[in-house]
């Protein structure tokens, strides 16, 4: 079987710590519920750079569904029909 023998120390650096301050990132925050804004103003309040996400319009959600779907039938297999169920 193998050995008790320790790991190798990890070398490279510390994948914790970030390679630069977290104000210099850009946080994309998506609408999904009423939290977004409470998450923008959070990251806002220390001077982080924030981008309120628009809500999903109805031209966005079809090609979504576009998308879904036809990565759906292809992985089943159907030849001829689909039920997606939302």
């Amino acid at each position: 079987m193998g050995s008790n023998s320790p790991p190798p120390p990890l070398t490279g650096k510390d994948p914790s710590k970030p390679r630069r301050p977290l104000k210099d990132y850009t946080y994309y925050v998506p609408v999904f519920m009423d939290h977004a804004y409470a998450t923008t103003g959070a990251l806002k309040a220390p001077g982080c750079k924030t981008v309120l996400l628009l809500p999903t319009d109805e031209y966005s959600w079809e090609l979504g569904l576009n998308i879904i779907t036809s990565r759906i039938w292809k992985e089943s297999g159907a030849t001829n029909s689909l039920v997606l169920q939302i």
